[in-house]
């Protein structure tokens, strides 16, 4: 195994963390009251984008063939820089949500999504992982088009959204493993 392979051999935990973030993610919007679930998901999801992004960071700059690290790097920082926001000011995040945070969430969703394709590009392609991005894509255009909509649905469809992508990214940190082919 050549020197530059090893590093991507070992970052199959990379999307089985993402994964069991959001499936947990996805409990708790299950189980907590309207209220309640709009301030922990502001939190949530903001603590979620930063560790998110600080995994696309390391992945960008550690775990991808030349070429392809601009766009993990890309979304690392917007992952991050969104995530801080959010969390720094959870309460004046909470008062533009109807607004600012939709928007900001579909860019995130549009970015990551298209970085985890454009990521896939490559000779070997992991199907799970393509999935994993084009669910992110789907999710933050839909987001981006219908904001009113977003606005009024997105507490009764965030829990679904986790679910589904959590266990894709389960999926791909397995692949990953037992395949020992680069995705995440």
């Amino acid at each position: 195994m050549t020197e530059s392979k090893q590093p991507l051999d070992i970052l199959w935990w990379i999307p089985l963390t993402r994964g069991i973030i959001l499936v947990l993610f996805s409990i708790a919007m299950f189980t907590l009251g309207r209220g309640t679930t709009l301030v922990a998901m502001i939190t949530i999801l903001g603590a979620y984008w930063m560790v998110d992004g600080v995994f696309d960071l390391f992945e960008g700059v550690v775990g991808q063939v030349e070429g392809k690290r601009i766009w993990k790097i890309i979304s690392a920082v917007i992952s991050m820089a969104a995530g801080f926001m959010i969390v720094s000011n959870p309460i004046l995040s909470g008062f533009f949500a109807s607004s600012f945070f939709i928007v900001l969430l579909g860019f995130t969703a549009v970015s990551a999504g298209l970085a985890s394709i454009l990521a896939r590009s490559g000779r070997k392609r992991s199907l799970p992982g393509i999935l994993f991005g084009a669910l992110y894509l789907v999710f933050g255009v839909l987001i981006l088009f219908n904001p009113i909509v977003t606005q009024a649905l997105i507490i009764a469809l965030l829990p679904y959204w986790a679910l589904g992508t959590g266990i894709l990214a389960l999926g791909t940190g397995a692949y990953m493993r037992l395949r020992k082919q680069p995705a995440a």
